[in-house]
């Protein structure tokens, strides 16, 4: 009860400074599983019902996450960020070491424990896997070079499907829910097509098998960033991870480092600003570029890309239009004959070396 008050104390005390024209917004609600849902202080909440209360404080784990903007992590970074001093965090710091040394717990796993209505509202909406394998007649990856060496060299797994031709590899985002596999969407890439990829969500999905979605689509939008995002409700807040424009780099970085990591399908969606553990990861094109020179600025964790591939690989990033991190295991296996477990160990031994959030580091984007 000592700890629960003074947690209570001190997100009182980041309310007032945060809304302190707004009284409304200053107080806490409690709800009847013990978890407190405030106003969120990142996104400031809803600007028209001053009364809404979409972030939620799960005491049992020490985290946070808002249902309105995805902020999400750990209540300790949350209360350094919104400036409480770190003795007066001593105790909670000891708490949330015993929850850190306790086994791997994800945003969904986090959601199972503390708030069981968030799990039949994700199942109510999400799509059996089985019901989609069996729809959209799914099998193990076949097809052109390029497939037949990502087959050879990565773990299948129930992410990474293909139609019976050939000719569309399908990267399903999957959501394991009391120890059920769901899917929430659907990145569909062409092979030997000019129309290189495209997304479908859950109303198309929906849309596709015959469903109804107007009947849950208030649910979906509830929850519709978290569910868009490539393995993100799969996520370990408190450890780092990478965050990819494509699925399919997403796959292969995970499988080659042993690092967890999220896809925003494309630079162009955004983050959450307070997940303090993204290191962002973007292609080596003039979008790419152009992002991780403005993550760089904002002093979030960029991965230096270019210089990492000129180090380690001797490669100038120059002589290719775009280059991620697929194309780049490929070249390597292809153009310069080395082998996978090689590639492996490079990557492995020397990926936190190209982690940066100075903006000196600029120069080297």
């Amino acid at each position: 009860m000592e700890i629960k008050n003074k947690i209570e104390n001190l997100i009182t005390i980041i309310l007032k400074q945060k809304f302190n024209s707004i009284p409304q917004k200053q107080t806490i609600k409690y709800s009847s599983n013990g978890n407190l849902y405030i106003a969120c202080p990142f996104c400031g909440d809803s600007k028209i019902n001053f009364n809404k209360k979409r972030c939620c404080i799960y005491l049992d784990t020490l985290s946070y996450y808002c249902f309105n903007c995805s902020a999400s992590g750990n209540l300790i970074y949350f209360f350094k960020y919104f400036g409480i001093n770190s003795y007066n965090l001593l105790d909670l710091e000891k708490i949330n070491l015993e929850i850190i040394n306790k086994p791997k717990q994800t945003i969904i796993n986090i959601f199972e424990k503390s708030d069981p209505i968030i799990i039949q509202e994700l199942k109510s909406i999400l799509i059996p896997y089985n019901e989609i394998i069996k729809f959209y007649n799914l099998i193990d990856p076949i097809g052109d070079a390029k497939l037949e060496i990502l087959k050879r060299n990565l773990i299948i797994n129930n992410k990474l499907k293909s139609s019976k031709e050939g000719n569309k590899l399908y990267i399903l985002n999957t959501i394991e829910i009391e120890k059920e596999i769901y899917v929430s969407y659907i990145n569909i890439k062409n092979i030997n097509s000019k129309f290189k990829y495209y997304i479908l969500n859950l109303e198309k999905i929906y849309k596709n098998i015959g469903k109804d979605f107007n009947s849950i689509k208030h649910i979906y939008e509830k929850y519709n960033r978290s569910l868009n995002i490539f393995n993100y409700l799969n996520l370990d807040l408190d450890k780092q991870f990478f965050v990819f424009e494509g699925e399919l780099d997403s796959l292969l970085f995970e499988q080659l480092t042993n690092n967890q990591s999220i896809a925003l399908s494309g630079a162009s969606k955004e983050l959450s600003n307070n997940l303090t553990n993204a290191i962002y990861f973007y292609d080596a094109d003039e979008t790419g570029f152009k992002k991780s020179v403005q993550i760089l600025k904002e002093n979030k964790n960029v991965f230096l890309f270019s210089k990492f591939c000129k180090d380690i690989f001797n490669l100038d990033i120059k002589q290719f239009k775009k280059l991620d991190f697929t194309d780049l295991i490929l070249y390597l296996i292809n153009k310069q004959n080395i082998s996978l477990e090689e590639i492996k160990n490079k990557i492995q031994t020397n990926i936190n070396n190209y982690i940066s959030n100075n903006q000196l580091d600029i120069i080297f984007i």
